[in-house]
């Protein structure tokens, strides 16, 4: 009895110490929570990601791939870059509105020109004193290398008053056409020819750059028509009527077709090809003078 009662004390005593121990480390535990619980986390996340000891720095690796190898979203409107988008736009919303503006307001109906004539382009080199060029692709010529003389604006003719009774060649007609100015070609045997010079002297007045040429034969050369009107790179055959046909507002059909082959409007001819503007400069001034 003396023995277990000895004893017992002890036992208590040593449970007693066993339970301090356990109460230090759960107040310890409890104490700091984040310690105990941040480093399990790495390692056993480590541990499922990467098996093994190198999991960790494997995701670390992972991790750092994917922020380096990420590019910045595009911002894109319907699959496309929004400046481009803005472009497409603006330009429909443009067209929309050209079509709009021309129902509304339709542009007045340009005359169109029967028979006009269009030649290649030969260039306007300038000849040098006594070269020649006898290659042209018309007849007159329309286009092609040439003298840079400019003849006098006017009305030509055996009959006229110098200088204009002294009749130049076609091709000296080239720098007329290369100042945006028209020459009429008409044949001075035809009976057109009188009423055809009548009338383009009350139009050169106001036409510093038109200018008649008398070509003997030329109706036989084109065919009956007794005129051929000439711009750059341009011809007009314009044939004799009939005496009694008249357009829409009773004057003669020729010079309706003329009419409109010499205006500076959007079908017209005069001033079309203004190709040496100090031709025509000088043209202008010859104009004022007389």
């Amino acid at each position: 009895m003396s023995e277990q009662s000895g004893s017992q004390p002890q036992r208590r005593r040593r449970r007693r110490r066993s339970r301090r121990p356990v109460e230090q480390r759960a107040t310890a535990e409890s104490n700091a929570p984040n310690e105990s619980n941040d480093a399990p986390s790495e390692r056993s996340d480590g541990g499922s990601r990467g098996g093994g000891r190198g999991g960790g720095r494997g995701s670390d690796n992972r991790g750092r791939d994917r922020g380096a190898s990420a590019e910045p979203r595009k911002r894109t409107i319907f699959g496309l870059p929004r400046m481009s988008f803005a472009l497409l736009a603006g330009l429909l919303v443009a067209m929309i509105a050209l079509f709009g503006f021309q129902i509304l307001f339709p542009a007045s109906e340009v005359t169109e020109i029967r028979g006009i004539i269009a030649y290649p382009d030969q260039g306007r080199r300038h000849l040098a004193d006594g070269e020649t060029f006898n290659g042209y692709n018309s007849s007159p010529p329309t286009s092609g290398p040439h003298h840079d003389e400019l003849p006098v604006a006017g009305v030509y003719g055996a009959d006229e008053s110098a200088p204009f009774d002294k009749i130049p060649q076609p091709e000296q007609m080239l720098p007329l056409l290369e100042s945006g100015g028209v020459v009429v070609y008409y044949d001075p045997a035809h009976a057109l020819a009188e009423d055809l010079l009548a009338w383009l002297r009350l139009l050169a007045d106001n036409r510093p750059y038109l200018s008649a040429v008398p070509i003997d034969g030329l109706a036989a050369r084109y065919d009956g028509a007794p005129i051929v009107a000439a711009a750059w790179r341009t011809l007009l055959p314009v044939a004799a009527p009939a005496a009694d046909e008249e357009d829409d507002d009773g004057q003669p059909s020729w010079r309706s077709q003329l009419e409109v082959f010499l205006s500076s409007g959007e079908a017209g001819y005069y001033e079309r090809y203004v190709l040496d503007r100090e031709g025509q400069r000088r043209l202008l001034a010859e104009a004022r003078e007389e």
